[in-house]
Formats: structure tokens, C-alpha cells, sequence
């Protein structure tokens, strides 16, 4: 569903990838970055995808309605940098999510003098309530940095499991 509102996000189907530069007319929604947070685990928010929305106003209901899968990917995106191990436990605290829409680049004159680009999340509560008929879809970060060999970090594919993990994590 993902690419039916956002086709100039398409992956591509060759080594070379021409997102950037893809035409944005016939996109049909609005996307914004998903972020995740587990209480004793991961404290910080971690970027774990993209959903996407018909209208902006309806990102938190996106992201309500998607709550099991987006919480289930954010499960797999958080890990230690150093040893791969997943960070987030099932049976802990529920998972936290929020999203933030990417705001205008600094002109050269404020990144000349070092303005920061500020993101505002927007939380979305456990309860959030949402229209089981609204056309939404989420896009997870397609790997993970593990620590590589040299100054650069490589990137392990995430593969969503045939069995989901069951735990109080993801209520």
C-alpha cells in the first residue's frame, strides 16, 4: 500500500538507485519518518521507516493503525552497534512510537552559521484511535548498521520473521 500512495519511492529493480531524482507528481499522500522508543532499552527515538498517508493530518492514525507491524520492525532495526544483538525485549515495555515530517533545509547564509534542522515528534499514544478503512502504508529501514571492518559500518538486510514474536512489547 506503501507504493500505491507514494510511487516515486519505488524500490528499484536494478544496482542503481534513482530515487532522488524521481518525479513527486504522482505521489497521492503524505510521508513522514516513524520513530521508536522502548523505556530500559533503547531511551533515545530510533528512525525505524517511513509511513505514508492520504492527507497529513491523518499521520498519527497512520501510524495507530500500523502499531503492530511498525512496533514488530522496530523490534528488528534496534540493535547494538557493535555486537548485532537486538536491544528491545518482548516482554518489556511497550514499544513507543512517534513521526516527524522532514522540515525545509537551512538556507546557506543559517548553515553558514551552523542552524540546526530541529525535528518536532509527534507522539502516537497506545490508544490512539483510527479508521479501519483509511488507506495507509509503512515502508521499514530495509537493514541495520552492525560494526564493520575499518572506519565504515556495514549494513545487515532485515528480514521479517514467518513467526512473529509475541510479547507485551508490542501491545
Amino acid at each position: 500500500m506503501f507504493f500505491d500512495l507514494m510511487p516515486s519511492e519505488k524500490l528499484p529493480t536494478v544496482s542503481l538507485d534513482l530515487r532522488a531524482y524521481a518525479s513527486r507528481e504522482e505521489d497521492k499522500g503524505f510521508q513522514a519518518k516513524v520513530f521508536a522508543r522502548q523505556e530500559g532499552t533503547v531511551p533515545r527515538w530510533k528512525d525505524v521507516g517511513t509511513v505514508a498517508s492520504l492527507n497529513s493530518e491523518l499521520l498519527s492514525q497512520a501510524v495507530a493503525k500500523q502499531r503492530p507491524l511498525i512496533a514488530r520492525w522496530a523490534y528488528l532495526v534496534c540493535n547494538d552497534f557493535t555486537t548485532g544483538n537486538l536491544l528491545m525485549q518482548v516482554d518489556g515495555p511497550t514499544i513507543e512510537l512517534s513521526w516527524a515530517t522532514q522540515p525545509p533545509k537551512p538556507g546557506p547564509f543559517d548553515a553558514l552559521f551552523g542552524k540546526e534542522i530541529k525535528l518536532e515528534l509527534n507522539e502516537v499514544p497506545t490508544g490512539q484511535p483510527f479508521d479501519e478503512s483509511m488507506c495507509c502504508g509503512f515502508l521499514g529501514k530495509p537493514g541495520r548498521e552492525v560494526k564493520g571492518g575499518g572506519a565504515l559500518p556495514r549494513f545487515e538486510r532485515i528480514e521479517f520473521p514467518e513467526t512473529s514474536p509475541e510479547g507485551s512489547a508490542f501491545e
